[in-house]
């Protein structure tokens, strides 16, 4: 019993170093300067997670910021969310 316990654990683990290697990979051979582009556009990775990209520059929309409004319950007001849109990560990690 307890040897089967450690092969699956075993390959757990392998499963997990394999999933955190292929990341690895993918960061590594992003690209660049789309890279650059997109983080122009957030001030942390988290505000990316949490929907806080400037959807504008200079007056003008972002094709890379897919803008929306959301209802922030905690200040009762609506307020402008803008999320880096999934055409954007595609280009990014080609």
């Amino acid at each position: 019993m307890s040897l089967i316990a450690s092969y699956i654990g075993l390959g757990a683990g392998l499963f997990v170093a394999a999933v955190i290697f292929s990341l690895a990979i993918r960061l590594w051979r992003a690209d660049k300067l789309e890279r650059e582009k997109s983080a122009a556009r957030v001030k942390s990775p988290w505000d990316a997670i949490r929907g806080h990209a400037r959807t504008q520059d200079d007056y003008l929309p972002d094709a890379r910021v897919r803008g929306g409004l959301v209802y922030n319950k905690r200040l009762k007001r609506l307020e402008i969310s803008g999320r880096l849109s999934d055409d954007t990560f595609e280009r990014i990690f080609r």
